[in-house]
């Protein structure tokens, strides 16, 4: 499978691992990624384990882990990224 595919859903994992922790109106993007492949993966089912690392004011700090059918690791990754918070319902676009 290409790495962009394993990337995406290791990020989708990390986002939605830290969107737990934040307020409910609240979101967050990716601003800094990295991922190490540790073997190849071919055909069959992924999944990813997202985790909170820390979250500060502006900033959140996640990792997930890539994992197969047989429960070996494919990848790890850790992310930072910029929380977004709610707009008011007055401010301008």
């Amino acid at each position: 499978m290409q790495g962009g595919i394993i990337t995406q859903i290791a990020d989708a994992a990390m986002g939605c691992a830290l969107m737990t922790m934040q307020e409910p109106d609240e979101y967050n993007t990716t601003i800094e990624l990295k991922i190490n492949f540790i073997r190849p993966f071919v055909q069959g089912r992924l999944r990813a384990i997202g985790r909170v690392v820390e979250i500060k004011s502006t900033l959140l700090f996640s990792e997930a882990d890539v994992i197969d059918d047989d429960d070996r690791l494919i990848a790890r990754a850790t992310s930072t990224c910029l929380a977004i918070p709610a707009r008011r319902p007055d401010a301008r676009t």
